[in-house]
């Protein structure tokens, strides 16, 4: 707005100066006019007009043709004034637009203050002026300016996902039940070479072959290899096994109870069995594993 103010004052401004020099040769021009148009309309002394006609004819003198030469660029000047008097009769009717444009607001700002009352008075309204339905707008907010046809998609979408992710669930479980499938499988051939090491020496491991102490065999391997990383053969680790059974055997030999209902199978010998020395073996399996891997 103060941009417009200032364009107009300098208009105002040149016009003012332009009328200035406009009245400085307006004077000059009315005075050079009323000369020449003195000299042209003023009367010449009677003449006889015989005398006329026979007078010889004069040859145009100096003065006449200055005289025409100055005429000529009154009548320039005069042209010149006239255009410069339709400028500024132009620069007028310019500043006076100007002046009635400033005056009154813009049509578009105006407008748009009224859609802004409108807005915020109803805004059912507002939507009828910019033509607008208001189920369809209000659907596009809540879906996100989605079309049917993405609806569509996405519920294709999702249900091949939903479908992939069952598969998967699937594939998860079936590659599970194979590793323990495959684990169950190594186990159990493991426990075999362990029975068949057994059966081979009956004699040596004859506890080991009577309790069926296969898969303590494969314990004592695994926990001795949990704590060394290494792998214990098949002999030492049934004769620690065969060692225990029978540690736990003699205990029982100590029991009253057992010495009592027992005497008649094993006769007078659990009475007459010399005192034992204590044994300074590991009680328990674990002790003795622990104890080769340390002597390992």
């Amino acid at each position: 707005m103060q941009m417009a103010e200032d364009h107009v004052q300098e208009t105002i401004d040149y016009v003012n100066g332009l009328m200035a020099s406009n009245v400085e040769a307006d004077s000059g021009a009315e005075a050079e006019a009323v000369t020449a148009t003195a000299v042209e309309e003023g009367e010449t002394p009677a003449e006889n007009p015989e005398a006329v006609e026979n007078a010889p004819a004069k040859e145009p003198d100096n003065g006449s043709q200055d005289f025409s030469r100055r005429f000529a660029q009154l009548a320039r000047r005069e042209k010149g004034v006239r255009q410069q008097q339709d400028d500024y009769k132009k620069l007028q009717q310019e500043v006076a637009a100007l002046r009635e444009q400033q005056s009154r607001p813009n049509d578009a700002a105006r407008e748009l203050e009224d859609l802004r009352k409108i807005a915020a008075e109803n805004p059912r309204e507002l939507l009828s002026r910019l033509d607008l339905d208001f189920n369809r707008l209000s659907e596009d907010v809540i879906t996100g300016n989605k079309k049917p046809d993405d609806y569509r998609r996405d519920a294709s979408i999702d249900k091949l996902l939903g479908r992939i992710d069952e598969l998967e669930s699937k594939l998860s479980t079936r590659e599970e039940r194979e590793v323990v499938s495959r684990q169950e499988t190594a186990y159990n051939k493991f426990l075999d070479e362990i029975r068949n090491f057994v059966e081979t020496n009956n004699d040596a491991f004859e506890l080991v072959h009577s309790k069926d102490a296969h898969g303590l065999i494969a314990e004592v391997m695994q926990e001795h290899y949990n704590s060394t990383s290494e792998v214990m053969d098949y002999r030492k680790a049934a004769q620690l096994v065969e060692d225990h059974l029978e540690e736990e055997a003699r205990s029982y030999f100590g029991s009253k109870k057992i010495a009592k209902k027992y005497k008649d199978s094993f006769g007078n010998e659990a009475k007459t069995e010399a005192p034992r020395q204590p044994d300074s073996r590991p009680k328990t399996l674990s002790n003795s594993v622990a104890a080769v891997g340390a002597t390992t």
